[in-house]
């Protein structure tokens, strides 16, 4: 398949929403009030001129299809990509695909993170096939339950114990996430390193006036040494994604554990997480646990909204080459739009 020209930070962040907007309307419309503090933060990120993050966009001139990819960074060594947007541009799509992982790579990056439906048969079967093929010593997919939570009737249980987990004190943050999510999902989130909390990766946001913050929390059971649950906290730039991932709290319960407890732990890690969103730009908190819907039967319809299954997939640099080999054969590039 030819490849097109994929350029960095060519394309505004005006013309990237339109893009969405005719690709994917009425997404996410809450958010709409706060455009003008997106732009400003997306503008404040291109600035870093790929430090923090950029765009990755690709045009056809003669037929006008355009195709845009965007990415941020999520740990010192890790990045997410998001919002693969085409008006029905293959070439392009392919091309972004194949000239990202050649500039992660290039750049000595150690991971990539996405975020997808599986409604979206697309970019599903692609990503999944692509996991599938790395295996999971390269790679992971994890299936989420993503909610907007109105926390206000959170309480804490006294006979789950919270402690946070710091820089100075990991406490057994690593090996419980690496015990529920894998140990490459662990990782790539740096789980492993000193600066759990990213307080090094913040410096770097600062210096661009934005701020990239995380939270730990593990929930201990009365009388019980290890872990029961755990919940990460992550705060950054407002609206960087338009389901605001980028300032979800992760939260992990074990499944084997008996519902009403797990109801406890739950509402217990949020009670203790509410506290890190008090200057929320809105009033709902963006939540993501492990696929276990009936954690969601615990909340009325009045605290829960915009319910939504995502697969979070992600991989590290021993499987860069391999996924550019994938992409760069997959069939389905030949024969169909995106």
């Amino acid at each position: 398949m030819v490849r097109f020209e994929c350029k960095l930070n060519d394309i505004s962040i005006p013309e990237i929403f339109s893009l969405y907007e005719e690709v994917v309307p009425n997404k996410n419309k809450e958010i709409k009030n706060y455009y003008k503090n997106i732009e400003y933060n997306w503008n404040l990120m291109l600035e870093s001129k790929g430090k923090i993050g950029f765009v990755l966009s690709c045009k056809n001139p003669v037929s006008n299809r355009k195709c845009s990819l965007s990415f941020w960074r999520s740990t010192m060594n890790g990045w997410v990509g998001q919002q693969l947007i085409s008006n029905g541009f293959t070439e392009g799509v392919y091309s972004l695909l194949l000239r990202v992982q050649e500039m992660a790579i290039d750049n000595n990056i150690y991971s990539i993170q996405n975020w997808f439906r599986p409604d979206n048969k697309y970019t599903s079967k692609l990503f999944q096939l692509s996991t599938n093929q790395l295996g999971s010593d390269k790679s992971f997919c994890n299936e989420s339950i993503y909610i907007n939570l109105y926390p206000s009737n959170v309480f804490q249980d006294k006979d789950i114990s919270i402690i946070q987990c710091t820089n100075n004190n990991h406490n057994n943050i690593y090996d419980f996430i690496s015990d529920v999510c894998g140990e490459v999902y662990a990782k790539i989130e740096e789980l492993h390193k000193d600066d759990i909390e990213l307080e090094n990766l913040h410096e770097i946001y600062q210096q661009y006036n934005l701020a990239r913050k995380r939270f730990l929390f593990l929930a201990y059971q009365k009388n019980f040494s290890y872990p029961v649950g755990a919940a990460i906290v992550y705060r950054g730039p407002f609206g960087v994604n338009v389901r605001l991932i980028e300032n979800q709290c992760k939260v992990f319960i074990k499944n084997h554990l008996d519902i009403e407890l797990q109801r406890s732990i739950f509402s217990s890690l949020l009670y203790h997480c509410k506290e890190k969103y008090t200057d929320f730009p809105v009033k709902y908190i963006p939540i993501s646990i492990n696929r276990n819907s009936a954690i969601l039967e615990f909340f009325d319809q009045s605290m829960v909204k915009n319910i939504t299954t995502y697969f979070n997939i992600g991989w590290i640099d021993k499987g860069f080459t391999d996924w550019y080999s994938f992409v760069d054969n997959y069939n389905y590039f030949k024969n169909k739009k995106i």
